[in-house]
């Protein structure tokens, strides 16, 4: 299962990028600082502020209530597990 999830992640990216970046940066075609910041930016306007980076989670402070961030999700998160 774990292959198939990783397959489905990067499948839903390719279609997506363009309009809110990818939710893992390893799968960026060229790791840079631009263009984490860009990633980064791109998620942000599209209200995406959790992004990983392999097993690194980073979060974005929004500046505002963000309505799907509930317990659930943030559980979610926190227990994710990143790598299989």
């Amino acid at each position: 299962m774990g292959s198939d999830r990783g397959h489905y992640r990067y499948h839903w990216q390719s279609h997506n990028v363009k309009h809110s970046g990818v939710d893992d940066m390893v799968l960026l075609s060229k790791i840079s600082e631009d263009g984490i910041v860009d990633n980064l930016k791109k998620r942000y306007m599209d209200d995406y502020i959790f992004t990983y980076i392999g097993p690194v989670l980073i979060s974005v402070n929004p500046f505002k209530q963000m309505p799907y961030l509930g317990i659930f999700n943030m559980t979610r998160h926190k227990h994710a597990n990143v790598g299989s």
